[in-house]
């Protein structure tokens, strides 16, 4: 790659597919491999293991300070830190993640396949649920770097579309109510 620019990695046993993402170091990584660019702009594979059922495959990767993580259905993997492993939660179908300074959001359906939004703190492998199960079905969601979330989603006991908050304390506002009470009435006209 004597023109510092592109450079094909190809994936041993595959189709030519995988799953690759930037490391801490800016390296690129896939299961197996790390490739590092010198200063002369030549490619340099590494070989690394990680611990069985640990996959850098999912649908949300998360970048801390001196970790990342990989958010897939059923639960979670530390892809690059002190402690690579597989963490499983209750949590399926996935509708959606996001990420604070601390902690990892995530929304969608439990086993009983109802609806569920998890703070989930994965250096010491814990979650809670934000609100009990099948109380809100979370359309939507951004959460601050404090820890504050603001939510879209249907309220399960009537049916109202909600736009609500959840500060750090847990403390859960409601914003705003909508009923689809709306008329309309169709009258002809000659």
């Amino acid at each position: 790659m004597s023109n510092g620019g592109l450079q094909n990695i190809f994936r041993p046993g595959g189709s030519g597919y995988g799953n690759f993402y930037t490391d801490l170091n800016g390296n690129i990584r896939s299961s197996k491999t790390i490739y590092t660019i010198d200063s002369e702009f030549n490619l340099i594979t590494s070989e690394i293991q990680l611990p069985d059922g640990v996959s850098i495959g999912g649908r949300y990767l998360f970048y801390f300070s001196k970790n990342v993580f990989v958010m897939s259905e059923g639960g979670y993997s530390e892809i690059e830190g002190d402690n690579p492993r597989y963490v499983s939660l209750p949590i399926r179908n996935i509708k959606n993640a996001e990420k604070s300074d601390s902690f990892i959001y995530v929304s969608g359906y439990n086993d009983s396949y109802q609806p569920a939004l998890l703070k989930v703190d994965p250096f010491i492998d814990d979650y809670q649920y934000i609100f009990e199960p099948n109380l809100y079905d979370v359309y939507s969601f951004s959460v601050s770097d404090d820890d504050v979330i603001t939510f879209t989603a249907l309220r399960m006991n009537d049916g109202a579309k909600v736009i609500g908050s959840v500060l750090s304390t847990n403390e859960i506002t409601i914003l705003s109510t909508e009923f689809n009470t709306e008329s309309i009435i169709l009258e002809r006209i000659d």
